[in-house]
């Protein structure tokens, strides 16, 4: 019986770090453990992000049929293990334009969950979703979207304006809410940094492994570390400064690529066929 492991979040809590260590030790896994990662699940996630900002029922047949999509690509998934793992498949994070909760993260994790309880009748499906503390989610996430989008609040006004989705363990509440009886687990960022492999490494122990595979699976530094705090107050100035968007554009993208900033190992991983 396969174990069909999902990890959908939430953004900013490792996950990158999660999916460089898969990514490294892909080969390594492959005997016993398949998985999907941003690369392959790119399309699937487009639906989730589109469904975070319109809530229309319209795009969940879609989903539907881009995940059927990979599976008969590639027929062998299912047939042992398989972690699925992005960040995006819980829709955008709150700070999106017209996004300001999780609210939908749950029902999207529901409809995935249900896809693969039916597909694969004879695997066990649970959910694992790495969360973060209050404090350093938040400046995280104000540091992405100063990054990624011309947004022009300052940290403070950053955590008021979206204080009451702070807590990210009210979300994995809903979602063990919504899927039960599927297993949910909670797993705190600060927790599995102290694992000897890292955030991948504490996520695996929720796959059954042969001994001597897990024991060869190498570390990995953390992904995706944010800005230091000079770079966040040039991404600040640039994002209220008068210049055209196309503009303010470039200028992070070079400031980005002189910091190297960002999930690189997981950006040379190769696509699977399908």
């Amino acid at each position: 019986m396969a174990h069909i492991l999902l990890h959908p979040g939430f953004h900013k809590t490792g996950t990158g770090s999660v999916q460089t260590f898969l990514a490294t030790n892909r080969a390594a896994l492959s005997p016993c453990l398949d998985m999907l990662l941003p690369p392959q699940l790119e399309p699937v996630a487009q639906h989730c992000l589109a469904f975070s900002k319109h809530h229309s029922a319209l795009i969940l047949p879609d989903l539907v049929a881009t995940l059927d999509t990979i599976f008969v690509a590639n027929p062998e998934l299912g047939e042992r293990d398989l972690i699925l793992s992005s960040a995006d498949l819980c829709g955008h994070s709150p700070g999106w334009p017209g996004v300001d909760t999780y609210a939908v993260a749950p029902f999207l994790i529901e409809c995935l969950a249900g896809y693969f309880a039916e597909r694969f009748s004879t695997a066990t499906v649970s959910v694992v979703l790495t969360t973060r503390s209050t404090a350093a989610w938040m400046h995280s996430l104000w540091q992405q979207q100063l990054q990624s989008r011309r947004m022009t609040y300052d940290f403070e006004g950053f955590s008021e304006r979206y204080a009451d989705v702070a807590d990210l363990g009210h979300s994995v509440a809903a979602t063990a809410t919504a899927i039960e009886p599927t297993p949910v687990y909670d797993m705190p960022l600060d927790e599995a940094l102290h694992h000897p492999q890292g955030p991948g490494g504490a996520v695996l122990e929720l796959i059954d492994l042969p001994p001597g595979v897990r024991a060869a699976l190498r570390p990995v530094g953390v992904e995706n570390r944010g800005p230091d705090p000079a770079l966040t107050e040039q991404f600040l100035s640039l994002n209220r400064s008068a210049a055209p968007d196309d503009a303010v554009r470039r200028q992070k993208d070079e400031l980005i690529r002189r910091a190297k900033i960002g999930g690189w190992a997981l950006r040379l991983d190769k696509p699977q066929a399908g």
